[in-house]
């Protein structure tokens, strides 16, 4: 067996290519900083990875990509004295050498030499593992494997984790983020296939749990409920029957319904309702099924609405992910609901301090 991991070892530092980072010591814990881990997809992980090279040929936000943030990163600034996402920095290695370690049983002694086994290779907080084009089933398959590689991030640290948080917000790209799966809810809000595709989903997540509370029966978790697509920018276009409107939204009742009765008996974990939270900051459709959204106003001179573009006035970015404000205001209602359910006391997210974020990037100081 030695040789075999000798063999790999060799392999793995033999070009850069292969190579791998050392893992960089934690901050010393205080006693009030809790570690917190992300489990998703483009919608979570880091907007400024210039290394992955999957990413796209233009960051997230275009020109104003300095400073368009995800609302990891955004959380880490406005609360990194209480929260830790972990360094930030190049983590994991190239998927075969990840799963070649990993199917050798080495990757426990591999990470105790200071290297990283997990992929894809990104440029992130050290704890998220989210990353762009994953689905329900990257949780425990394909070059990801989130779940099994952020428990033995966990194991490491088992002490810290016992206080830790895990946010899972994926299913997005599975069944809710392209008109032909939302076209077959708003023909049949109980769409066979559209359920079967939850349906995947909603195994993969309890898994997780269960995989996480085998280990970290202590550390909490929140799980994200899935967005409505139908007020996304690029979809304003797509479905003017108020009919076709409700049978999406009851048709996406099914996954959030389910992940809330996860929750309901169980103190450990949370959910957030991301249809509840976007609908009290922009609002909805008309009656009409047209858009008829609310312009949203942070302090006396910033105005964000539900349009698109890398402009910080636009509510989503020109590639369609979550823009600066969306993702402040996002780290906000997090902390509130950790607060809450939790009952963690940090430091409440004020309107002022997520002002005070906004204004500091410089972003809307600047020209389209």
């Amino acid at each position: 067996m030695a040789v075999l991991f000798l063999g790999i070892s060799a392999l793995t530092v033999s070009s850069p290519a292969h190579a791998v980072n050392a893992i960089a010591k934690p901050a010393p814990f205080g006693g009030d900083r809790i570690p917190l881990a992300v489990i998703g997809d483009s919608d979570s992980q880091g907007f400024h990875d210039v290394h992955d090279p999957n990413a796209p040929a233009v960051p997230r936000g275009g020109r104003f990509a300095d400073t368009t943030f995800q609302w990891t990163e955004a959380l880490a600034k406005l609360r990194g004295d209480q929260l830790d996402l972990g360094e930030w920095g190049v983590h994991g290695m190239r998927g075969r050498v990840a799963a070649a370690i990993e199917w050798f049983g080495l990757a426990t002694t591999a990470e105790s030499w200071g290297w990283e086994v997990r992929s894809p290779k990104k440029r992130d907080h050290r704890y998220n593992f989210a990353y762009s084009g994953d689905g329900c089933g990257d949780l425990f398959g394909g070059w990801s494997r989130q779940v099994p590689r952020l428990v033995r991030t966990m194991d490491a640290e088992a002490s810290r984790w016992r206080n830790g948080i895990i946010v899972i917000k994926i299913g997005g790209n599975d069944f809710a983020n392209d008109v032909t799966n939302l076209n077959l809810l708003a023909h049949d809000a109980q769409s066979p296939v559209a359920r079967a595709k939850m349906d995947m989903c909603l195994s993969e997540i309890r898994k997780a749990v269960a995989m996480i509370h085998q280990n970290h029966p202590q550390t909490r978790i929140v799980l994200g409920g899935v967005f409505n697509n139908a007020n996304w920018e690029r979809m304003h276009d797509q479905w003017h029957s108020p009919t076709q409107l409700a049978n999406i939204s009851k048709g996406l009742d099914y996954f959030d319904d389910a992940l809330q009765a996860m929750v309901k008996p169980d103190p450990r974990l949370a959910f957030f309702n991301d249809r509840q939270w976007f609908e009290g900051i922009w609002g909805s459709r008309g009656s009409d099924g047209r858009p008829d959204y609310r312009v949203y106003k942070l302090g006396s001179q910033i105005q964000v609405t539900n349009r698109g573009g890398d402009a910080p006035a636009n509510a989503t970015l020109a590639d369609g992910h979550a823009g600066l404000v969306w993702n402040a205001k996002w780290a906000q209602a997090l902390v509130t609901l950790i607060n809450s359910r939790f009952d963690l006391k940090l430091t409440p997210v004020t309107d002022d301090d997520v002002l005070r974020f906004v204004v500091n990037t410089g972003a809307f100081q600047r020209t389209e």
